[in-house]
């Protein structure tokens, strides 16, 4: 068992705080959540516990439910100003013009930099894989 901490725990439970001051996680050996609470509380609770202390807040994980991976190497090559259709329409075709191995590579990179960002999940919608 490890305790988590932070000066604020934003637990995002329907009904629930909408944050905990000085609040901690206990998390299980395979990072299952245990407990969201007051940090104190959690001390007293899982008093064997080892705790990482962070700054800031803690958050559950993000989840970026509309993804394009096999696209993410095309990040900062299509420029905007145009509109949402211009700008995704130019982005669809910069796309055909890379091999399955390419968009398979970006695929890899994207969701692994998804990742090391925050995201806890994502939904991708491939066009091409």
């Amino acid at each position: 068992m490890r305790l988590v901490s932070a000066p604020a725990v934003v637990p995002m439970v329907p009904g629930g705080p909408p944050w905990i001051a000085e609040g901690a996680v206990a998390l299980e050996e395979d990072d299952t959540v245990r407990a969201v609470g007051p940090r104190a509380e959690l001390r007293r609770r899982f008093g064997d516990a080892t705790e990482e202390r962070g700054e800031g807040a803690l958050l559950p994980g993000l989840v970026n439910a509309h993804t394009h991976l096999e696209l993410s190497d095309l990040a900062g090559d299509v420029p905007g100003g145009a509109g949402l259709v211009a700008w995704a329409t130019a982005c669809m075709r910069a796309g055909e013009e890379h091999t399955p191995e390419q968009h398979r590579d970006a695929a890899m990179k994207g969701a692994a930099e998804a990742s090391r960002l925050g995201k806890a999940a994502v939904g991708d919608v491939s066009n091409s894989l």
